[in-house]
Order: C-alpha cells, then sequence, then structure tokens
C-alpha cells in the first residue's frame, strides 16, 4: 500500500509538478498533431480526444472524486474503497467505450480511429484510478514519476510517427493508449491497491455511496458540456477546418490545465481534509484565498496573452490556423472562469451543495443549445468562441451568486 504522507508544502509542489507533467504532454501531443496532421486528420483526431474528456469527467465526477472527498474524511476505510472501484472497472470501462461509440458520428467515426480511441479511454479510466488514490494518500510524488515516464513514452511514439511521416489519426490514439498503458503497469508498482487485512467493500456498494454523494455533480456533466464543450462538435456540422482551427487554439489554452487540473486535482481531497479537521469555517476561508489567488493572475495574465497570441501562434504553426489567434485570445477569459468553477466545485463537493453545481451548469447548457446553437451556425467560429465564453462564464458566475452566501467570512 502507498504510504500516507501529511498533506503541506511538500504535497502541493508534487501536485503541480504531476499536473505540468499531464498538462506538457496533452499540450505538446495536440501542437504536434495540429502542426503535422492534414487538417481533416487533426479534426477527427482532437474530436476523439474530446470524445474521451467527456466519457473521463463522468469517471472523475462519479469514482475518483468522491474516492477524494470520502477517502479523505474515513482514510482508515480508503484501501478497501480503492479496491472495490477498481473491480468496478468491469462495468465502468464498457458504458465509456459505449459512450464515446454513440459520439462517434460527429466526426470521427473511421472504424481505426474508433478501435484506438476506445483502447485509449479504458487505459485511461484505470490510470486515474491508480494516480487519484495517490492524490487521497497525499502520496503525490509516486504520481508524478508515472506521469513523467507515461509523458515520455507518448512524445517519444508521436516523434516517431512524424519522423516516418504517418499520419492516419488512429495511429496517432493507438500512442496515447500505449502510453496510459505503460502508466497502468507503472502505477501497480508504485501506487498499488493493498485493503487492510480481512477488510473488503463490495464495488456495487461504493457506487452507490459515491453516487449518493455526488449524483447533482455527475448530472452537471451533461450540461457542463452542453454549456461550454459542444462548440467544436457544432462546428464539425459546418467545415472541417473550423473544427481544425478552433481546437487548435485551445491546443494551446491546453497549457492554463497545468493550473486548472492541479486545482481539479488536488482540491477535493484536501478540501475534505480540512472540513473533516478544521470545520466548515476553515474551509470556507481557504476556499475565498483561493479564488482571490485566481482574480489576481488572470488580472495579469490576460492582458499579457492578448499581445503574445499572435507570434505564438506563428510560432507553433505558422500560416496553417490564423484563425487561432482569436480563440486563444478570447476563449481564455472562459477558462479562466472555470478555475473559479473548479474551486467553488471542490468547496460545494465538501459542504454537500452540490445541487448548485448541477442548476448553474444547466443555465449555461440552456444558452448554447439555444444562443450558442444559433451564434454558431450563423457567425461561425466567431459565433463559437464568444458563445463558448458565455458557456464558461455563466456556470461559474452563477456558482458563485448561489454559494457566497456561505463562503462569506462571518462577521
Amino acid at each position: 500500500m502507498v504510504g500516507s504522507q501529511s498533506p503541506g508544502r511538500s504535497s502541493k509542489v508534487w501536485a503541480l509538478v504531476d499536473q505540468a507533467c499531464q498538462s506538457a504532454t496533452n499540450f505538446l501531443t495536440m501542437v504536434l498533431a495540429a502542426r503535422y496532421l492534414p487538417v481533416e486528420a487533426f479534426a477527427q483526431f482532437s474530436l476523439a480526444f474530446l470524445a474521451v474528456l467527456f466519457a473521463a469527467s463522468f469517471h472523475r465526477a462519479w469514482v475518483t472524486q468522491p474516492m477524494n472527498v470520502l477517502g479523505g474524511q474515513t482514510p482508515d476505510q480508503l484501501p478497501a474503497r480503492a479496491a472495490a472501484l477498481w473491480r468496478a472497472h468491469g462495468l465502468l470501462i464498457p458504458s465509456g467505450v459505449m459512450l464515446v461509440v454513440l459520439m462517434s458520428p460527429f466526426g470521427f467515426a473511421a472504424p481505426w480511429l474508433l478501435f484506438a480511441t476506445a483502447l485509449y479511454l479504458s487505459a485511461l479510466f484505470l490510470q486515474e484510478m491508480q494516480r487519484r488514490y495517490a492524490y487521497t494518500r497525499f502520496c503525490i510524488m509516486r504520481a508524478s514519476v508515472v506521469s513523467l515516464c507515461m509523458g515520455v513514452v507518448q512524445i517519444g511514439g508521436l516523434a516517431l510517427l512524424v519522423g516516418f511521416q504517418q499520419g492516419h489519426p488512429g495511429l496517432w490514439m493507438g500512442v496515447l493508449a500505449t502510453a496510459q498503458l505503460s502508466g497502468i503497469l507503472l502505477g501497480l508498482a508504485l501506487l498499488r491497491f493493498t485493503p487492510s487485512l480481512g477488510t473488503q467493500l463490495k464495488a456495487r456498494d461504493v457506487l452507490a455511496e459515491q453516487f449518493g454523494h455526488s449524483r447533482w455533480v455527475i448530472a452537471s456533466q451533461i450540461v457542463f458540456w452542453g454549456s461550454s464543450q459542444m462548440y467544436p462538435f457544432l462546428l464539425a456540422g459546418i467545415v472541417a477546418s473550423q473544427v481544425a482551427t478552433f481546437n487548435a487554439g485551445m491546443s494551446i489554452l491546453n497549457a492554463a490545465n497545468v493550473l486548472r487540473m492541479t486545482l481539479a486535482n488536488y482540491l477535493p481531497a484536501q478540501t475534505g481534509r480540512i472540513l473533516a479537521q478544521q470545520g466548515e469555517e476553515a474551509l470556507c476561508r481557504y476556499t475565498r484565498r483561493a479564488l482571490f489567488q485566481l482574480t489576481i493572475a488572470g488580472l495579469v495574465g490576460w492582458p499579457l496573452l492578448l499581445f503574445v497570441a499572435e507570434p505564438l501562434v506563428h510560432f507553433l504553426y505558422g500560416s496553417k490556423f490564423p484563425g487561432a489567434v482569436d480563440v486563444l485570445r478570447w476563449v481564455a477569459i472562459g477558462i479562466w472562469a472555470s478555475m473559479f468553477s473548479v474551486v467553488l466545485n471542490a468547496a460545494a463537493l465538501a459542504l454537500g451543495t452540490t445541487r448548485n453545481i448541477f442548476i448553474s451548469n444547466a443555465l449555461g447548457a440552456a444558452f448554447s443549445c439555444t444562443a450558442g446553437v444559433y451564434f454558431t451556425y450563423k457567425y461561425g467560429l466567431q459565433g463559437a468562441i464568444w458563445s463558448n465564453v458565455v458557456g464558461y462564464v455563466i456556470p461559474a458566475a452563477l456558482q458563485m451568486i448561489n454559494l457566497w452566501p456561505r463562503l462569506r467570512p462571518v462577521s
């Protein structure tokens, strides 16, 4: 069993290192794909990748985040909980693959690409389970080692495809699946699940308990993707080049995932621990501080991005995706808003107010599925950009309004 550590500065540093490895790998992957794949092949590859992220969002909401929170509150039961969830993947993986298959007609139904995508999703589910277990134990250094090794395998494999001029999106997705498989094998050695002697939980019971804890978060994934992530699939109904341009710009914004996913990985376990050990007032104080720090970071970072967006896009893609400049400049506002949502989601999970997450994202989805669809089909890429920004901002603003009465300082 992975030994537990006291959460502190070292855990935060290793969480940042781990997510830097993950985000740098995804950033380089999408930049290489956008640069070297033909436009239509990149559109297919990026849509398949987004479909996996959609399925993974349900996995995170139902499996790993509740494990972070409940496991942090009852650490003595964590190994048995993790072992039960590991067994539950006999059901979870086929369900995720079926979801991707149902989405494939929206632009990535080529058989070999679909097969490789299913392999990637299967390995991703298992590897993320291992990784989040390490986060819950605050043994994040070992997770970072696994992430670094996966990154080397993935980028090295893609470099070989570039060198041999292989442009089939199925081969590129196959490299991603291979990297995740290498992470599972290494994780079996470094991040083992070993329940306490005589302690065993049924997978069905654990899934039912975690569903009851986070059912609103699970439901919110549908409306979250409806509010902010559906636009590449809408553009796929117009022209593949606009899908490729939109996703090329979003690929650069993946650099911001170093912060966003570090928060998403670290905060659920941390907020659960603070609430259990120090009480609600301490949790609210911690959340307010995180929101303030995000505000300062955004006020400094976004004006800088306005100036560097054009030369950065030209440096990475040449003249292949000129429209990606506008994606980079303006969708960054939405990504910034989504980071506020991550912090507020973690607080809501700990406080048991997850219904607000669903309601806020549902209203964002209502905008995207009505006005967002209209503006995208009427104005193409520009309509998708601005509708996407609004789709991000609506949930973050509503979550802040709903949760702030509980978070604000006690006078």
